[in-house]
């Protein structure tokens, strides 16, 4: 068993037994890892801090080489959103955010690109008047990342470099001018 110290943002946090929680915390330096929280739903505990989504923390964990489960050791709260949970429309945006996360990203999977592109939409759907944005920000930043962004100046046909294009919906994308000349 390692232990390691890293940052990271609570996605997901669920109780698991009577005093213990279990927090999926998603880090640049190890993706998407699940820790064990353990007392962390008593209102005394001294980890309640990484129990709460939606915070950034800095912790330290237990965790085996390769598992994507851990025990969390020390945490110490960097950003809490506390707007968020008064604020029902911000706090299903952000929960949509967490949840695309969740889902496209594989455990202990590490991208800083991610990890920085998540901080930035839970802050700007935290904090800024035009946070509806955010959420299509994201969904767009977040398949460039992951290697599934838009390629406008390739022909969705041939895959050639295009400078004047046409847009088709049999072809489903931009094509160039030799292939339009096919359809």
């Amino acid at each position: 068993m390692n232990t390691y110290t890293a940052r990271g943002w609570i996605i997901r946090s669920v109780k698991t037994q009577e005093n213990s929680v279990e927090s999926l915390v998603f880090t640049s330096d190890f993706g998407k890892i699940w820790v064990k929280v353990p007392g962390g739903a008593k209102s005394s505990s001294k980890l309640l801090s990484a129990c709460d989504i939606f915070r950034e923390i800095e912790f330290s964990v237990a965790i085996a080489e390769g598992a994507y489960k851990g025990r969390l050791i020390s945490a110490r709260e960097l950003s809490s959103f506390e707007l968020l949970s008064g604020d029902f429309q911000r706090y299903v945006e952000v929960s949509r955010v967490c949840e695309l996360i969740d889902a496209l990203t594989p455990y202990r999977m590490p991208s800083e690109k991610k990890y920085k592109l998540l901080g930035e939409c839970i802050k700007w759907i935290g904090f800024e008047d035009n946070y509806i944005f955010a959420k299509a920000y994201f969904f767009v930043q977040y398949l460039s990342v992951s290697g599934h962004g838009l390629q406008l100046g390739v022909c969705s046909d041939c895959r050639n470099i295009i400078s004047e294009c046409n847009f088709f919906l049999a072809t489903e994308g931009l094509v160039c001018r030799r292939c339009k000349s096919v359809e």
